[in-house]
């Protein structure tokens, strides 16, 4: 139960300000500098965070460390949105995928390789420990902070969903294409895959299975990590220019939305059966691939 509302809390509490953040991206012209100020914001924060708030006895620390997150979140959805800008300017389509499955694999042997070096080195205490993760995330943050510093991504802000002013959210809803409404459709329903794995985790919780969650949390993990790239490739080739910041930034909102609805009904159902709440997520997915046929023959059309 705890897995659930904590995946569903912090995806889609991730998710909900970037509609408003993308409208506001959309007069920034020099889109590698807005990346790199919300690398830098990251970077502080996370000094901030595992170097002052161990050492302080401050009565609100609190207050301090969710002022802290909820900024970083801002500032990681601010990387988020420019990302795609930047590798859909230096990316040719076709190289996208491959390129975007070698990053998602080698970041992933990465975070694999630094859970094992925790295990395997012992620490003095928790401070030592909270300064040698502070080290490890900022080195990686500013390493890649200056690889990306050289790579330069102007869009062309004129090229706006509404001219000549800023879009608000119902001007860029109906500018927004049909495959692109359809796609929503499919991703809102894919979110379930989000929250199958956290779901096993909580049932090896309650011993309901033995070794089988285990297999299972993999398994969705995988499958989810595969679902995750092929949307952020779709976003990439099928919006276009400054219009992708705009749609992309409204389309992670409205499945943030879905996200925590989705948490919150499964959080009230969660008093039936495991079964019936495995059928429900299994049947919302497999209707899910069902319409990402019916995405692809319309796409085949547009081709």
């Amino acid at each position: 139960m705890v897995a659930i509302t904590n995946c569903t809390d912090k995806r889609g509490g991730s998710f909900l300000p970037q509609a408003w953040l993308s409208l506001k991206l959309a007069l920034v012209k020099s889109r590698h500098i807005a990346w790199m100020l919300g690398v830098s914001v990251q970077i502080i924060i996370s000094v901030i965070i595992y170097m002052y708030v161990p050492l302080s006895d401050w009565t609100y620390k609190t207050y301090l460390i969710l002022s802290l997150l909820l900024i970083a979140s801002l500032a990681r959805a601010v990387v988020s949105l420019t990302s795609k800008d930047i590798q859909a300017k230096n990316i040719e389509k076709g190289q996208r995928g491959s390129i975007s499955g070698i990053a998602s694999s080698v970041s992933g042997a990465c975070l694999l390789a630094i859970a094992i070096l925790s295990m395997l080195i012992s620490f003095d205490g928790p401070i030592e420990k909270a300064f040698t993760y502070c080290l490890i995330a900022c080195t990686c943050l500013s390493i890649g902070f200056l690889l990306m510093g050289s790579v330069k991504t102007e869009i062309d802000t004129a090229k706006n969903t509404v001219k000549g002013k800023q879009a608000t959210f119902v001007q860029v809803w109906r500018a927004m294409p049909d495959k692109a409404k359809q796609f929503i459709l499919v991703r809102s329903l894919l979110v379930n895959s989000a929250i199958a794995a956290p779901f096993f985790i909580s049932l090896g919780e309650q011993n309901i299975l033995t070794s089988l969650p285990l297999f299972l949390i993999a398994q969705a993990s995988v499958g989810h990590a595969g679902i995750r790239q092929g949307r952020k490739v779709f976003m990439l080739d099928v919006f276009e220019e400054q219009q992708r910041t705009e749609f992309v930034g409204l389309v992670n909102t409205i499945i943030g939305i879905v996200l925590l609805a989705l948490g919150g009904t499964y959080a009230l159902l969660y008093a039936l059966p495991s079964v019936y709440l495995l059928l429900i997520m299994s049947g919302l997915i497999v209707f899910a691939c069902i319409r990402c046929q019916d995405l692809k023959q319309a796409l085949s059309l547009e081709a």
